[in-house]
């Protein structure tokens, strides 16, 4: 019986691996992230949609981890929420419905962005607010990834993306002028901020397996993809701070 289960689990893995390293993987990966989300709005279920998509990342996580491939993780990874993010904006504005009872703080987090560009006030326009909040967030991402082996970090990553992709699908299908808000919509600190935060997950993972296996991580290795993160996640910060005010106000020349 033992036997069988460890034969199973390493015919699982070495299937894993082979998607993951194909010629068509990071076709795959951005395949994964548009279908997943799609069918997970399709069942209409607030935990079948995030379960769904860190199910499909997952392959191409540790697909690429378990044997060394961390460039084509990292890579493989962002282009899976890539998919994600195309697959939330365009059902978001063919189904606004569905989208809301999906997502589960999309609704409130668009309403608040949506708030602060017709007024510039709110939470977003100040730092002393979004500062922390984002630091809560990164502080979660990190514990998430570092226990869970990249597992959990990706779950809180899909929820983070789904909310900003659903926002700027609302504010695209809100828009007088449908072109320049499809341009704006994303927000350039949020994509920084996506980019970072799955760079960090798979540093962690990365981390995580070396001690699974008691291995030494070679410190260069580690801190290229972490320090990375760190900095697009800090950029994200920057960039808002610098250029919010802007932003929203060329939002609501287009509301």
């Amino acid at each position: 019986m033992g036997r069988s289960i460890r034969s199973g689990v390493q015919r699982g893995l070495r299937a894993v691996e082979g998607v993951a390293g194909a010629r068509r993987a990071p076709a795959y990966a951005a395949g994964v992230g548009l279908l997943s989300t799609w069918l997970g709005l399709a069942l209409q279920q607030e935990w079948s949609l995030p379960l769904l998509q860190v199910l499909g990342g997952s392959v191409f996580l540790w697909g690429n981890i378990l044997v060394g491939r961390r460039r084509r993780a990292a890579f493989q990874v962002c282009l899976w929420g890539a998919g994600m993010a195309v697959a939330m904006l365009t059902a978001t504005c063919a189904f606004p419905l569905a989208s809301r009872n999906a997502v589960w703080h999309g609704e409130a987090y668009a309403v608040r962005i949506h708030s602060w560009i017709l007024s510039g006030r709110g939470p977003d326009a100040d730092p002393r607010v979004y500062v922390p909040q984002r630091g809560r967030d990164l502080g979660i991402l990190v514990c998430a990834s570092a226990v869970t082996g990249g597992v959990g970090g990706l779950a809180v990553g899909a929820v983070l993306l789904n909310d900003a992709s659903f926002c700027a699908g609302a504010l695209m299908r809100e828009a007088r002028r449908p072109l320049p808000a499809t341009l704006l919509a994303w927000p350039p600190w949020v994509l920084l901020r996506a980019a970072g935060y799955l760079l960090l997950v798979v540093a962690l993972t990365d981390l995580f397996y070396c001690r699974l296996g008691r291995q030494v991580v070679p410190a260069p290795r580690f801190w290229v993809v972490a320090g990375s993160g760190l900095l697009l996640a800090s950029l994200d910060v920057l960039m808002q701070f610098l250029a919010g005010g802007a932003w929203q106000r060329m939002m609501a020349g287009l509301l």
